[in-house]
């Protein structure tokens, strides 16, 4: 009643390098690196690493999920970031946004094909102007709300995906239902 089975499991591989450079009329010179690992260590976690540089925006982002945190299938995901606006260099006005933030998600499965996420962020926003160069309209919010400010929000989303894969699905369908609720902002 038994019987001996001999299985040999190849892995694919589980990281992704990406490296790309362009020009836009509005932003210049664009610079892109990223470096995300599926089996970080042999965890089962996912981590991954972004650059995003150009004369207008420059993004960073460190992002670890751990797909399977109870043995349900609840994932939690954890992304801290950092993004500078120069309004300046895009022509737009004398002004350059900071943005510092954090996040923090679960995603629930309620069933094959369908996933229900919720978390919660936290950004510190700093908005830099100059008395001299800057819109009267920028200038007017600085006064009014201050150059420092804290934004927490909450996110909720419910996924259905049907496909039969991500990219060039030929079958199936995917729906996507997204809320962010802003709970506080302070200067």
């Amino acid at each position: 009643d038994q019987v001996d089975l001999n299985i040999t499991v190849t892995e694919r591989p589980t990281g992704n390098l990406t490296a790309g450079v362009g020009f836009s009329d509005t932003q210049g010179v664009t610079l892109n690196f990223s470096l995300a690992q599926e089996n970080f260590m042999g965890t089962g976690d996912y981590v991954a690493i972004t650059i995003d540089n150009s004369q207008v925006t420059k993004n960073y982002s460190f992002t670890i999920r751990d797909p399977y945190v109870t043995d349900a299938g609840v994932s939690r995901n954890f992304s801290i970031y950092s993004r500078k606006v120069d309004a300046e260099a895009a022509n737009v006005s004398n002004y350059v946004i900071n943005t510092e933030g954090v996040s923090l998600s679960y995603g629930i499965p309620s069933g094959e094909f369908t996933n229900y996420s919720v978390g919660v962020g936290l950004e510190h926003n700093a908005l830099v102007t100059s008395p001299v160069n800057s819109a009267t309209q920028i200038l007017d919010f600085v006064t009014a709300q201050g150059n420092d400010y804290n934004t927490l929000f909450l996110t909720s989303n419910w996924l259905h995906d049907t496909r039969n894969r991500a990219i060039f699905a030929s079958e199936g369908k995917m729906f996507r239902w997204c809320l962010e609720k802003i709970v506080d902002t302070n200067g």
